[in-house]
């Protein structure tokens, strides 16, 4: 049995259930209908809903249901026991579709087995009575009532796409991939869903990673300081401006960050926008990334910049290079061990001031040391803002 799709609404005397029968004939005389206290159970082969509401329900005549052609569904009136009563959490499927006595949350852990378990002949009787047994009494604890799970809707797999910040843009990127597509590494952006992007990026990076090339790095670090890589070498030494203003300052309170004149007209300079961010962690993940981007190039370059900066922040960063929102770090590394040109992922990122300084949760901050570092962020984002202009100025010139 398939379970359909549902909408409920109410009011202070009725509860209005609509029940979406998609690609089915229908028949009145199918349809079966029971309003049993709390329960309420509609099935329209082969569709079979039933619905546990928090409160009880009652059949009567003013009960009414009604097939709607056009958006294929059945609009249900059913009456509450009790008029003026409020039924919480009808927005919540996994409790309304529960069975008696189940769970809403993973309360239990599931028991892992043997992939492969050798058992005696002896034995195969028990096993298989105990198999029913256990059946059996999950069914007389959910008062045999059925599991109900909702389909998933299936995706147009050419429909358009959103992606960039806060998921406002789509249909972009068709240009750039008819001219080779420099700006990311995709191979169909604007129809790639996210979780095809997730598995075209781990393909990409578990190509590119080079096993011998991380180790010679690691070898380096560890045990050749003085007859290594001293490119390698001198980058780990370096100390950020920023960094060294941290710790030449006694206090943290003390440190005040001024913007010159370029830094003040260039915050003149940016839009002026709000947005309705449903969920903010992504964003915060992904200025994570382009300010450890960012201090990647400074430490690999001994603060300076050079003109492929820009490429090897959009490298770094999922955002960029494969349209993706950030959920976490773990990317971010598996990023740079894959394509950064110095893969000592550990040491580099210990002593960057973006992860030691400026981004730190799990201690306590004043108001105004939150503020400095909220400004050494902004910083780093204003020269990589400014990096990005001048790249596609370039770039413009040049085509």
């Amino acid at each position: 049995m398939l379970t359909p799709r549902f909408e409920l609404k109410q009011d202070d005397e009725f509860v209005y259930i609509t029940v979406f029968i998609s690609n089915v004939r229908f028949s009145a005389a199918a349809i079966e209908m029971v309003v049993n206290d709390e329960v309420f159970v509609f099935s329209l082969p082969p569709y079979y809903l039933r619905l546990r509401f928090p409160k009880p329900l009652v059949e009567t005549e003013d009960a009414t249901s009604q097939f709607v052609p056009k958006e294929e569904c059945i609009k249900i009136r059913i009456p509450k026991l009790n008029k003026g009563e409020f039924f919480p959490d009808l927005d919540i499927g996994a409790k309304l579709l529960a069975r008696l006595n189940e769970p809403t949350t993973d309360s239990k852990q599931t028991k892992q087995m043997p992939l492969i378990e050798e058992v005696d002949s002896s034995s195969s009787d028990r096993i298989t009575a105990q198999h029913y047994s256990s059946m059996e009494q999950e069914a007389m604890q959910y008062d045999w009532e059925i599991p109900q799970t909702l389909q998933t809707p299936l995706t147009d797999l050419k429909q358009s796409v959103s992606y960039g910040f806060n998921n406002q843009y789509s249909d972009y990127l068709t240009v750039s991939l008819a001219n080779g597509n420099d700006l990311n590494e995709l191979s169909d952006p604007d129809h790639l869903q996210p979780d095809d992007r997730i598995m075209e990026r781990l393909i990409r990076e578990n190509i590119k990673f080079d096993m011998e090339y991380y180790a010679n790095d690691y070898i380096n670090v560890k045990y050749l300081q003085e007859e290594g890589d001293q490119g390698l070498i001198s980058a780990l030494k370096f100390v950020s401006p920023f960094n060294k203003l941290f710790n030449d300052s006694s206090s943290k309170n003390d440190i005040v960050i001024e913007f010159n004149k370029d830094e003040n007209d260039q915050m003149i300079g940016l839009p002026k926008k709000s947005y309705l961010v449903d969920d903010s962690r992504p964003l915060y993940y992904t200025i994570l990334c382009v300010l450890y981007a960012y201090s990647y190039e400074l430490r690999s370059f001994a603060g300076e910049t050079t003109i492929e900066s820009v490429w090897t922040i959009v490298l770094l960063d999922d955002l960029c290079a494969w349209i993706l929102r950030d959920d976490g770090c773990n990317d971010l590394v598996l990023r740079n061990l894959a394509h950064a040109l110095r893969k000592e992922v550990e040491n580099l990122s210990k002593k960057d001031i973006v992860f030691e300084k400026i981004i730190q949760d799990d201690e306590p901050h004043t108001e105004d040391g939150d503020e400095e570092k909220d400004s050494f962020s902004f910083l780093n984002l204003l020269d990589v803002e400014e990096l990005a202009d001048e790249a596609y100025i370039s770039n413009t010139s040049h085509n």
